[in-house]
């Protein structure tokens, strides 16, 4: 497998094997799982681009996420280029389910939350830590194939 530095991965890209070809969450899970076993000294780094961003496909992976934390995988970068010191940035579309946004805009707001699950403690560690940067794209429809 190659490094992913600098490219576009989508579920198609022909990088899984062909039972798990077309399945987003394995291909995430592919990659958290590889940062945690290559120990590249906290320098792992993802961009995600979204039209629609569902808190219950993070729901799926939030296992892997918060193994990335538990083995000190992830940290704050240092890298002016990068915009933010967030090692994870999220560029999404507003298209989402009253309750993802209801769950991230309590969050990134540091809102009492009315939901408790064990996927919301994971992402609220990464919000609190700086370690994921949101940003919603509203002047037109977003689709991250077409940008």
């Amino acid at each position: 497998m190659r490094d992913i530095g600098n490219r576009v991965i989508d579920n198609n890209a022909g990088l899984l094997t062909d039972e798990k070809e077309g399945s987003v969450q394995d291909v995430f899970e592919h990659y958290l799982k590889k940062a945690i076993e290559e120990d590249r000294s906290n320098s792992f780094r993802m961009d995600i681009g979204t039209g629609f961003l569902f808190f219950s496909g993070f729901e799926t992976i939030a296992d892997s996420f918060q193994e990335l934390i538990e083995t000190d995988a992830i940290s704050q970068i240092e890298y002016p280029d990068w915009g933010t010191e967030a090692p994870i940035r999220v560029v999404m579309g507003p298209e989402t389910s009253n309750p993802t946004k209801s769950i991230l805009l309590s969050l990134v707001t540091d809102q009492v939350i009315e939901y408790d699950d064990e996927a919301i403690k994971v992402l609220r560690q990464f919000i609190k830590r700086d370690l994921v940067d949101f940003r919603v794209i509203t002047e037109r429809k977003f689709h991250p194939k077409r940008v």
